[in-house]
């Protein structure tokens, strides 16, 4: 049984930038899912702060709100 508020994320890719033919910089994206009951939404607030984020979209399904981000670091 999922509580709320929640976040569900997922792996979304691995950006790799080359020099000589080798790796010499990497960037992890994740996709985020911030799920919460109160409309006020607190915790997609502070998560909306974060260095790296990128809000998605959002939406209401279940009497639930849901917000989308990327996040890459």
């Amino acid at each position: 049984v999922m509580e709320f508020p929640a976040i569900r994320y997922k792996k979304a890719k691995i950006q790799n930038e080359f020099a000589d033919n080798l790796v010499y910089s990497q960037k992890q994206y994740y996709d985020l899912t911030v799920i919460e009951k109160n409309p006020e939404k607190p915790l997609t607030g502070l998560i909306s702060k974060f260095p790296g984020i990128q809000w998605v979209a959002g939406f209401i399904k279940d009497n639930l709100y849901h917000e989308q981000f990327t996040l890459y670091y």
